[in-house]
């Protein structure tokens, strides 16, 4: 609860933000609002590593100086009975940090790199048994490629990134996941 309040407060603040800074003398050359399919493949303990293919986010990105931007995104996966164990897994992900973009003509590739916090729910384990949800510092690097199909659409047939989590799992506390995607892009300024 605490994680969607965090992410709520994050984008109140960020689109007012991004609202006064294009209205401001600097032009914002544009406003972006995606929407992604996104699986996951998680690293697991001793190597019980899984694909989490239910999954999907939505980011809104702002260039604020000559492809020099910020972005703000939001991810949610779930897998179901992790390798037969009939454990359960959700991760909510609301990340914010730069991002860079080159364009030339109908094609944009961009790279990034954000922090947020993550929340998950299952069983992890904690002193004295266990607990069912969890929260974590997230780090993600990455990028993709924006294909224009118009003015206003865009399709992304790619975007990874590697994305580290560090919830409780019994040995390292680490996971260093590969996030895919896929997905749409509208142009919400230009």
């Amino acid at each position: 609860m605490r994680t969607i309040l965090c992410s709520i407060l994050f984008l109140g603040i960020m689109a007012p933000a991004t609202a006064a800074y294009a209205q401001s003398s600097q032009p914002v050359h544009e406003i972006d609002l995606a929407i992604a399919y996104n699986p996951q493949y998680r690293d697991g303990t001793n190597g019980n590593s899984f694909w989490s293919r239910r999954g999907g986010g939505g980011e809104l990105s702002a260039d604020l100086y000559r492809g020099f931007g910020a972005v703000a995104a939001i991810t949610i996966n779930y897998t179901a009975n992790i390798n037969g164990s009939g454990v359960n897994l959700t991760t909510y992900t609301p990340a914010f940090g730069p991002r860079y973009t080159w364009s030339h003509r109908k094609v944009a590739i961009f790279g990034e790199g954000l922090v947020g916090v993550s929340e998950g729910t299952s069983v992890f384990p904690a002193t004295g048994g266990a607990q069912t949800t969890a929260h974590t510092f997230a780090a993600q690097a990455g990028g993709g490629i924006d294909l224009r199909l118009s003015k206003d659409v865009a399709f992304r047939p790619i975007q990874a990134s590697w994305l580290r989590t560090g919830f409780p799992n019994g040995a390292s506390n680490v996971q260093n996941s590969l996030q895919l995607g896929v997905g749409v892009v509208f142009r919400l300024h230009h």
